[in-house]
C-alpha cells in the first residue's frame, strides 16, 4: 500500500514538472500557447482576491488612562489646599471649572494635561467616595505624612506623564486596529478596481483603465506612456489574459474561462464593464482567508519574480513573442516595462496601482512596530500606579514612626533624608533650616538636597560611639565580642547586633557591635525636627 502510494506521488510530481517544462518551452517557441499566462494570472488574481476579503490589522493596546489618571488623583489628593482650589469655582469644591484657562492653570501644564486634572479633582469630590482611591488611604493622611507622600508622589506623577506622551500615537484611537484595517481595505479595493469604494459588482471600464483605453492592445498595455493597461490589477489581468484581433490564443491565454473572447482592437472591441466583471470572476470566488501585511508583501515578491527581460530593452510580464503586447499569438500577450532592462529601478514601480499595496502593507506593518512600545508603556504605567499607592502606604508608616520617637525618628534612611528635603524645594530658608542643601538658583526653586558631607560628619561622630583615641566609650560599640554584643538587651529588645555596616555607618565591611538599628545622627535630628515643627 505505501509503495503503491509513493510511486503514485512521484507520477504527480513527474507530470507536474512536465507541464511545468512545456510551459517554458511554448514560452521560448515560436507562439504563445494556451496556458502561457496562467501564473500570471494567478499572480494577478491574487490581488484581485485581497481587494474582496476582510484586512486583519495587528491587535494594539490602548493606553491605560486608568492607571495613568490614578496617579494623578493621588498627586491631587496630597497637594496643598490653594493648587486644590484652583480646580472648584468655590470652596464647597461641588463643581469643577470648565477649562484651563478658567483655573489659570495654562501656563502651569493645564494645557496638555487638563482633562485628566479635571477628571482628578471631579474623583476627589465624588459621591459616593472613589473606592480605590479610599482604599489607599491618602484622604486620611494629614501634617507629616501627607507632605512626605506628596513628596513622593509628584516624581511618580511626573514619570508617568512622560510615559503618557511617549505612548505610539498611533495606538492613541480607541479603535486603532480597526481603522487600519479599514484604511488598508480601501487601498486594496483602489488598487484593484480604481476606486475606494469600488467593488467587483460596481466596477466599470472606466474604474479599472482610469479613462476609455482608445489606443490599440500594444500602446495601452506598456509603461511608457503610460498605458491605461497598467492603471490597476484587474487593467493588468486585461493585459496579460485578454486576447488581440488576430492570430488569437486558442483555448485562452490564461484559462479555457477567456476563450472566445472579442479580440482588443483599438477603440472598437476594448473590454468593456461586463468582459471585466467575468475577467475577474475568472480567478474563482474570494474566501474567506484574511488579508495581513506578510501576505501582501509576499503577493508582491510573486508578481516581481514573474517579471523577465528581453534583449531589446525591455521587460515584460506575460509571454513575449517579438514585436509588443499586441495580444496576437505571434508577438505577445503581455505588459511592458519599457526600456528598463539595463537598469536597476524596479518594474514594479511604473505600475501605479502597486504604490497602493504597498501602502496597505506599510499601514499594517507600522502596527505591528508600534504594538511592542504601546504594550510596554502600559506595563510601567501600571507599575506606577502600583508605586505610588504603596509611596502612601510607606510614607504613613515613616511618619508614625517620627511620632513615635517624639519627633525624633529612629531608623536614619536615604530614602526619609531625600523626602525631608525635597519637601522643601521652594524655600532656600526652610531648606537650610531643615539641615539640607539648597541646590537652585533662585530662593523660591530648588531643588533642596541632602548635605552628604554632613550626614557623613555627623555620622562619623555618632555612629561608633568611639573616643578621640579610638577606644570605644559608650553605646554598642564598646562591646569588644560578640558575647557581649547580644547580651545587651532591654528586656526581650535587642539593642545591638553584631553585624557589618551599612549606609553610611564607619567601617561598613568589618563585623563589630552596632546599633541594632541605625541610629539617625544630629544631621538627621535637625532635619525632622525643623521639617516636624513646620508641620504639626
Amino acid at each position: 500500500m505505501l509503495l503503491s502510494s509513493a510511486r503514485s506521488t512521484q507520477q504527480r510530481n513527474m507530470a507536474a514538472i512536465a507541464f511545468i517544462l512545456t510551459l517554458r518551452v511554448d514560452k521560448a517557441a515560436g507562439n504563445v500557447a494556451a496556458g502561457n499566462n496562467k501564473g500570471e494570472h494567478a499572480a494577478l488574481c491574487e490581488f484581485i482576491a485581497m481587494a474582496q476579503q476582510e484586512v486583519e490589522a495587528p491587535h494594539l493596546e490602548s493606553l491605560d488612562v486608568e492607571a495613568y489618571r490614578r496617579v494623578h488623583l493621588l498627586n491631587l489628593t496630597l497637594s496643598d489646599d490653594d493648587w486644590i482650589n484652583k480646580f472648584y469655582t468655590d470652596k464647597t469644591r461641588k463643581t469643577t471649572k470648565v477649562s484651563s484657562a478658567e483655573a489659570g492653570l495654562d501656563d502651569k501644564g493645564g494645557k496638555l494635561h487638563w482633562d485628566n486634572w479635571k477628571w482628578a479633582a471631579e474623583r476627589l469630590t465624588a459621591q459616593p467616595e472613589d473606592t480605590k482611591l479610599k482604599e489607599t488611604g491618602a484622604m486620611q493622611l494629614s501634617g507629616l505624612a501627607k507632605k512626605m507622600a506628596g513628596v513622593a508622589i509628584k516624581g511618580i506623577a511626573a514619570k508617568a506623564a512622560k510615559l503618557k506622551d511617549s505612548f505610539p500615537e498611533e495606538a492613541l484611537p480607541a479603535d486603532a486596529s480597526k481603522q487600519a484595517a479599514t484604511a488598508a481595505a480601501k487601498k486594496l479595493r483602489d488598487a484593484a478596481f480604481g476606486g475606494v469604494d469600488t467593488a467587483l459588482s460596481t466596477l466599470t471600464q472606466a474604474t479599472t483603465f482610469g479613462g476609455t483605453p482608445a489606443n490599440n492592445r500594444d500602446v495601452e498595455c506598456k509603461t511608457q506612456g503610460p498605458g491605461k493597461g497598467t492603471h490597476t490589477a484587474l487593467a493588468a489581468l486585461a493585459c496579460v489574459c485578454w486576447q488581440g484581433n488576430t492570430n488569437t490564443v486558442t483555448h485562452g491565454v490564461c484559462n479555457k474561462a477567456m476563450e472566445g473572447q472579442t479580440g482588443w482592437n483599438g477603440n472598437s472591441n476594448k473590454p468593456g464593464t461586463s468582459d471585466l466583471i467575468k475577467l475577474a470572476k475568472s480567478c474563482g470566488p474570494a474566501g474567506k482567508r484574511k488579508v495581513t501585511a506578510p501576505r501582501l508583501r509576499k503577493a508582491i515578491t510573486s508578481l516581481r519574480n514573474l517579471i523577465t527581460g528581453h534583449d531589446i530593452g525591455n521587460h515584460y510580464l506575460g509571454t513575449f513573442i517579438t514585436g509588443g503586447c499586441s495580444g496576437s499569438s505571434d508577438s505577445g500577450v503581455c505588459i511592458e516595462f519599457t526600456i528598463l532592462a539595463s537598469g536597476t529601478e524596479d518594474p514594479l514601480s511604473k505600475l501605479p496601482w502597486i504604490a497602493k499595496v504597498e501602502a496597505a502593507a506599510a499601514e499594517l506593518e507600522k502596527l505591528t512596530q508600534v504594538s511592542p512600545k504601546a504594550q510596554a508603556i502600559n506595563i510601567q504605567l501600571a507599575a506606577a500606579e502600583t508605586e505610588a499607592n504603596q509611596a502612601v502606604k510607606r510614607a504613613a508608616a515613616e511618619a508614625e514612626e517620627i511620632r513615635k520617637g517624639n519627633n525624633n525618628p529612629t531608623v536614619a534612611t536615604p530614602a526619609l533624608r531625600k523626602t525631608i528635603c525635597e519637601a522643601h524645594n521652594k524655600s532656600k530658608t526652610e531648606c537650610l533650616g531643615a539641615q539640607c542643601k539648597w541646590g537652585g538658583k533662585k530662593d523660591d526653586d530648588g531643588p533642596c538636597i541632602v548635605d552628604e558631607s554632613k550626614v557623613a560628619e555627623q555620622t562619623t561622630q555618632a555612629g561608633a560611639g568611639e573616643k578621640k583615641d579610638g577606644a570605644a566609650s559608650t553605646g554598642c560599640a564598646k562591646h569588644g565580642t560578640k558575647a557581649e554584643c547580644d547580651a545587651d538587651k532591654k528586656v526581650d529588645k535587642q539593642n545591638c547586633a553584631w553585624r557589618k555596616g551599612k549606609d553610611n555607618e564607619p567601617e561598613p565591611e568589618k563585623e563589630m557591635c552596632r546599633n541594632g538599628s541605625f541610629l539617625v545622627t544630629k544631621q538627621l535630628a535637625l532635619m525632622v525636627s525643623a521639617f516636624v515643627a513646620l508641620l504639626f
